[in-house]
């Protein structure tokens, strides 16, 4: 139909029998009506989103700082332990134990092969898996 001016629109609506005015009006006020129950569930859906996403990155913050604590502790004791077994191997070495120098550089060749980090990957894969219930 394209641009209606007002006076067009009033010369169109005067030429309508009754009849076809009650059902124009009618429809518009069913327009309005349907419009008005489409924004108030596309408000709902966003806001419905919005506190998902909220959760999600509530969720994904949690999990980070669970696994930079996890790092942290991890890579602190072994370093702690480490240089135990360096003070170890140093004491005797001074007091010329040889069996106990083999056993504390034994101790710490078995702590440098040990990966940390394949635990910490356990951990999250169950962050990521929705079937486990992860206990921390």
């Amino acid at each position: 139909m394209g641009n209606l001016t007002k006076k067009k629109t009033k010369d169109l609506l005067e030429k309508l029998p009754p009849q076809d005015l009650g059902n124009v009006i009618s429809q518009l006020i069913d327009s309005k009506r349907e419009l008005a129950i489409t924004q108030e569930q596309e408000t709902t859906k966003r806001i419905q989103i919005n506190n998902k996403l909220t959760v999600s990155l509530k969720n994904l913050e949690l999990k980070r700082d669970v696994m930079s604590t996890m790092l942290h502790q991890e890579y602190g004791l072994r370093e702690e332990n480490i240089e135990k077994m360096f003070e170890l191997v140093e004491k005797a070495l001074d007091s010329e134990k040889n069996d106990v120098v083999i056993a504390a550089i034994d101790g710490i060749v078995s702590m440098v092969k040990h990966n940390p980090m394949s635990e910490i990957e356990k951990i999250a894969q169950a962050f990521e898996s929705d079937e486990e219930e992860l206990i921390i």
